[in-house]
């Protein structure tokens, strides 16, 4: 936020309203296959008319063994994949592009890296992620420096980005107003604080205190929707903590 005009851009609010919920559908087919009996043959049934010769073949040809025994059902039963934390109620995340976006992430400068993940998370996500969230994402990583804060406040302001505020931060509106007065230094330990942005075990107060306040921003709410909804996978993590790198090209936490 080079200006107080342009930090003042934080409170800007839409009015909430309802939002419909969606539900998914999801069709189970069951296939059963089941063996034909057989019926017995006459000649058989009448063979055994001596009560007492049935019983001796009884006693010398031991019952069928029906069901295996739970130690050897055990042994045999394959086992059950742990649940990933990407495996959550969103759509998988395309692991290998997800690692990649780490892997490129590790070799780019200190001062290009939180565009860097903008950008890749944008287009990783594009289908878990909402609209309003992919489209700040991407105008972050591509507006000039002076212009970030305006562009990432412009989509958190719409009716979903308020209400995924709210989510992500339970001081909510008031935090906006908080740190839209703030000296620049101390807009991202605000949101730090007042976020809570510890739970999610990606940010350090030290780390935080120096990044761009609006990545800082859409890091909060990146984490906050991946992990509600029980998809986050280690490489989406990583992608999201370089958003709070200081992006050294005149930014506002470089003021």
């Amino acid at each position: 936020m080079s200006t107080k005009g342009s930090s003042r851009s934080l409170i800007a609010a839409r009015p909430q309203l309802p939002v419909g919920a969606l539900v998914s559908v999801v069709a189970v087919v069951v296939i059963s296959g089941c063996s034909p009996s057989t019926e017995p043959k006459k000649a058989e049934l009448a063979a055994s008319s001596d009560p007492a010769e049935g019983a001796a073949d009884a006693v010398k040809s031991p019952a069928p063994i029906l069901a295996k025994a739970p130690e050897e059902e055990a042994e045999r039963a394959p086992e059950e994949p742990a649940v990933k934390p990407s495996e959550g109620s969103l759509p998988p995340v395309d692991a290998r592009m997800a690692k990649a976006l780490a892997e490129a992430l590790r070799s780019v400068e200190d001062g290009s890296a939180a565009r860097a993940a903008a950008e890749g998370l944008a287009e990783l996500e594009a289908q878990r992620m909402p609209e309003y969230l992919t489209t700040a994402l991407k105008d972050y990583a591509r507006a000039a420096p002076e212009q970030r804060s305006m562009v990432v406040s412009r989509e958190i302001g719409t009716e979903d980005g308020q209400k995924a505020w709210d989510s992500a931060c339970a001081g909510g509106i008031v935090v906006f107003q908080e740190v839209a007065v703030a000296a620049p230094e101390a807009k991202a330990g605000i949101l730090f604080e007042r976020c809570n942005l510890g739970r999610f075990g990606l940010f350090d107060a030290e780390a935080a205190a120096s990044a761009d306040p609006s990545a800082l921003l859409l890091a909060t709410m990146a984490a906050d929707h991946l992990q509600s909804n029980s998809s986050m996978s280690e490489d989406e993590g990583y992608a999201i903590t370089k958003l709070t790198v200081p992006p050294g090209d005149g930014g506002e936490s470089d003021r």
